[in-house]
């Protein structure tokens, strides 16, 4: 598979104040992105997604790391997502799995060359 990194994902509590600390201290540029705002500093990206009451500490929903990959994989990739037993759960068109420890991986399927 051929996958591209596209952001990490960070929970926060105050998105609001997290936002304004990213673009002040790092000069981050904000784009709306799938599902939660990002911020691009250099080449990484960030996504500030709000902390949701019940998510267990060190591993809340927003804490991802988010690859993109084309949609002629989509089809291998839940076969070994199967194949692993790992719980999965597409969100409007992307793919969150996550493994024994829960941790979390977010697969979008779109052009891996495109922002």
């Amino acid at each position: 598979m051929n996958a591209v990194l596209h952001h990490v994902g960070l929970t926060s509590r105050n998105p609001e104040a997290t936002a304004a600390v990213l673009v002040a201290l790092f000069g981050a540029e904000k784009s709306k992105g799938p599902g939660h705002d990002l911020f691009r500093i250099g080449a990484l990206q960030l996504a500030v997604v709000p902390w949701r009451e019940g998510d267990p500490l060190g591993h809340s929903f927003g804490e991802h790391l988010a690859f993109q990959v084309t949609a002629a994989e989509r089809a291998s990739l839940l076969a070994r997502v199967e194949a692993l037993q790992l719980a999965s759960q597409d969100v409007h068109g992307r793919l969150y799995v996550r493994d024994a420890d829960g941790l979390t991986f977010e697969f979008l399927f779109d052009d891996p060359a495109a922002p």
